[in-house]
């Protein structure tokens, strides 16, 4: 076949005369913000965006001021997690907002999640959109506490626990640091604890949600350090799968177990456990007392009271069966007056009621009684 030979009779200026319209062309189109691809508008100023993007998934995220415990992840239809994020900056308010390009446009799985258990505070929220659209728009106080997942684009909610839910609310009184608590598992393995971070002279409110993976009977255990229990309006409530277990207020000195979830009531002391109620006539301040173990040791004091009447209250989990020995003294050497007096439990039974007339001092045996 003979090859046909053509060629362009013009000149240069000529020649960029006719590529001048193509170009104007091709400028407007590049910058264009918006072409498709099969059928599909793309943004062009989205670098997510590109050649196989189907669908673009938005997330916007604020962790409050505990940002360390937040995390979360996004899995597609077969479980694989696909996008994830945390490690955020401990006790410091995050901001995050990131976006991925999904290949695929059947249902995604975005679980959020909180390794306290107390949800987002002090302002943290999330917002899921799904090509531009918003998904859900939360501000953070998760049902659970510990997270919660949402259906992308559907939008359903649901619980990320596959077990029970464990719930614990709780407000000490002014002497937060007193109070401790942990959760034993069927086991009694320590799943969670709590306390250590609980200020001292000053109330303290906790919500915390656990997972808990088995059917068995767990148990709580609350402390007292101190042995007073929680006074004025302090208190706690357990709750299992949304349920009351119990609601306490809080007297209950040296501490307490509960079963979860069903809710009987027991002691936290292994040995046997000593009761002190003590009520100081005027001058507090002249009243002492110490209990000691059968070796003399001293296991327990009290005193440096103010020169008022003052009222202590206390139990001591006392690890052996042997006699221990109490003793109350008066600096003046006239003992208490008027209606002060007091008395002393073992394992819930009265050792001794006395009014607190003694001179100097007198020795108790724990148990047993006063002595001759």
């Amino acid at each position: 076949m003979e090859k046909i030979q053509y060629s362009i009779q013009k000149t240069p200026k000529e020649i960029m005369k006719l590529f001048v319209p193509v170009a104007l062309f091709l400028t407007f189109s590049a910058s264009s913000e918006a072409a498709t691809l099969h059928g599909k508008k793309i943004n062009r100023n989205d670098p997510s965006v590109g050649v196989g993007c189907v669908h673009k998934f938005e997330l916007e995220l604020q962790t409050g001021e505990y940002g360390g415990e937040i995390s979360w992840e996004l899995t597609d239809p077969d479980g694989n997690v696909v996008f994830e994020g945390g490690d955020y900056p401990e006790e410091e308010d995050t901001f995050v907002h990131v976006s991925k390009c999904l290949s695929s446009g059947k249902e995604h799985l975005f679980k959020i999640m909180d390794s306290y258990g107390d949800g987002m505070v002090e302002g943290g929220y999330y917002k899921l959109s799904y090509d531009g659209e918003v998904v859900v728009d939360l501000n953070g106080d998760f049902e659970d506490g510990f997270g919660e997942s949402v259906t992308v684009p559907g939008g359903e909610m649901g619980s990320i626990c596959d077990g029970h839910v464990f719930e614990l609310e709780l407000q000490t009184d002014i002497h937060g640091n007193e109070i401790s608590w942990e959760l034993e598992d069927p086991d009694g393995n320590i799943v969670r604890e709590g306390g250590d971070w609980y200020p001292s002279e000053e109330e303290t409110y906790d919500h915390v949600a656990i997972c808990l993976p088995s059917d068995g009977e767990y148990t709580f255990k609350i402390y007292d350090s101190y042995g007073d229990g929680m006074k004025e309006d302090a208190g706690y409530v357990l709750f299992y799968d949304g349920e009351v277990v119990v609601a306490h207020d809080g007297e209950f000195g040296l501490g307490e177990s509960v079963a979860v979830p069903g809710g009987e009531m027991g002691s936290v002391c292994d040995g046997h456990e000593f009761e002190l109620e003590l009520l100081t006539d005027d001058n507090g301040n002249e009243v002492s007392w110490e209990l000691a173990d059968a070796m003399g040791n001293i296991v327990r004091a009290g005193g440096d009271y103010p020169p008022e009447k003052t009222y202590e209250h206390f139990a001591e989990c006392l690890y052996s069966d042997e006699v221990f020995t109490f003793k109350i003294m008066d600096s003046a050497g006239n003992g208490m007056e008027g209606d002060a007096g007091y008395v002393l439990f073992y394992d819930g039974e009265v050792v001794v009621a006395h009014d607190g007339q003694y001179e100097y001092e007198e020795t108790i045996d724990v148990p047993g009684g006063p002595r001759d």
